[in-house]
């Protein structure tokens, strides 16, 4: 396998295991976190740079499609809750293991990087009984996301990214005859 489809195919897996835990998403809390955190879950805090940690490690990889820092936001959050519904399964697929199959694209990942991939590899093994213990613990999930990282809205998927005003409404170029 090329390194091109071997990066295309990690991209691939990690869009289609962010897109499964944020349609399992179900409720919680919204408020503002202190500066420097992106979020707090359920007392804890994740770090911005976590964030950007993330979204560089993607952007050093050649092709690689860095996800939205919502997205990379919304996996993060999500990962408690993820282990907690898979129990004593989480531990088939280790931290170790991630770590080693990211060495091909990228030889020092963060640790912020390597959580967000077990997080993605951990969610690909849900089926109808921990994905129904995930929505659950999510249900009453303390959780307070920063502002600029988008709205806690369990009704909409999750974590809805921000959109300013000014980027909903469309540009009126001036009228230079008035």
């Amino acid at each position: 396998m090329s390194a091109h489809t071997a990066r295309r195919r990690m991209t691939m897996r990690a869009a289609a295991a962010g897109l499964a835990l944020a349609g399992a998403v179900t409720t919680a809390s919204c408020s503002v976190p202190t500066p420097g955190v992106a979020a707090r879950v359920q007392g804890q805090e994740i770090p911005e740079q976590a964030i950007d940690d993330i979204a560089a490690d993607f952007a050093s990889v050649q092709g690689a499609q860095v996800p939205q820092r919502s997205q990379i936001a919304f996996v993060l959050i999500a990962r408690p809750f993820v282990q907690q519904a898979l129990g004593a399964q989480a531990s088939r697929v280790s931290t170790a293991s991630v770590r080693s199959a990211l060495a091909q694209q990228l030889p020092d990942p963060s640790p912020a990087t390597v959580e967000f991939f077990h997080t993605q590899q951990l969610a690909q093994q849900f089926d109808e009984r921990t994905s129904a213990a995930f929505q659950k613990a999510m249900t009453t999930a303390d959780v307070q996301v920063n502002p600029k990282y988008g709205t806690w809205a369990p009704d909409q998927g999750g974590l809805t990214p921000y959109n300013p005003d000014w980027l909903a409404k469309p540009f009126a170029a001036p009228n230079p005859a008035g």
